[in-house]
């Protein structure tokens, strides 16, 4: 086995053994630290492990999943405000 192949293999058990997200396009752990001129960083999208990179996705992708996530949150919270409203009717 070539060295350059075990030390691949290594790194590919370390990359897994740490826990850390990676970037899909780099291979590198995801941090705040590592912005762009524009000051994006690496994000996880949701629950998913689908990592959003500065520096190969668009960001018409990011804008389009904060958008769905801004409007289920105001959703929740019209739910919630109706329910203290319905309750407050019934006391």
């Amino acid at each position: 086995m070539r060295l350059s192949n075990l030390i691949h293999i290594l790194f590919l058990c370390f990359q897994f053994a740490d826990g850390k997200r990676r970037c899909p396009v780099f291979h590198q752990a995801r941090t705040a630290s590592d912005k762009t001129p524009d000051g994006q960083i690496h994000r996880v999208l949701g629950r998913s492990n689908q990592v959003w990179c500065p520096y190969a996705d668009t960001p018409s992708i990011l804008e389009a999943f904060d958008a769905e996530e801004k409007a289920k949150t105001q959703a929740a919270w019209r739910r919630a405000n109706e329910a203290k409203r319905l309750k407050k009717k019934q006391v």
